[in-house]
């Protein structure tokens, strides 16, 4: 007696996770293939995946194994979604009637040993133009730039501009010293 391979043409293919956060690892969820109800055995068929590690959408497919008592092939897909990473604004001091100091950006957040290199356009640190030579506490802002694989996420910092002050020492020697405007 020869038993026919029964063809499943439409098979329910369960992931155990759908939703995962990038970390630059390969994701894997676990897989269950169903004919409706009935749980087809694992030897029936392989698992592979498909653009599994970087954010976005990914997919695990289904492929008949030979000499089984099904037939039966598929997909299903799932999401990697993007790391957060923090692009900080690092505080900056300037006395007053200099030039404007060089604002800069770090990012924070980075996964399994990744880079600035990841970072495809960069995030920027701008400040509004310091008005009437005014001594204060000025917002630097951050313009967030791009990384496929991360929401990028803008920390303002602050521009501190002082005016230097004169003082003496105790032989009555002058001394510059600065005071900072909290």
């Amino acid at each position: 007696i020869t038993i026919k391979e029964k063809v499943i043409d439409k098979p329910v293919i369960e992931l155990a996770e759908e939703t995962f956060g990038y970390d630059g690892t390969a994701k894997t969820p676990a897989v269950v293939v169903k004919d409706g109800e009935t749980v087809i055995p694992a030897s029936e068929y392989t698992v592979g995946y498909k653009a599994n590690v970087n954010a976005g959408e990914a997919q695990v497919i289904i492929t008949d194994a030979k000499d089984g008592n099904y037939t039966v092939s598929g997909y299903a897909g799932f999401i990697i979604k993007k790391a957060q990473l923090m692009a900080i604004a690092d505080n900056k001091l300037m006395e007053l009637g200099t030039p404007m100091p060089e604002l800069t950006v770090r990012h924070k957040g980075f996964v399994n040993d990744e880079t600035e290199d990841v970072v495809s356009k960069p995030s920027v640190a701008i400040c509004e133009e310091i008005a009437d030579a005014v001594a204060g506490i000025y917002t630097i802002k951050v313009l967030v730039g791009e990384a496929a694989n991360y929401d990028i996420v803008g920390e303002s910092g602050t521009l501190t501009v002082f005016v230097p002050q004169v003082l003496a020492d105790e032989a009555g020697n002058e001394v510059e010293a600065s005071v900072t405007i909290q």
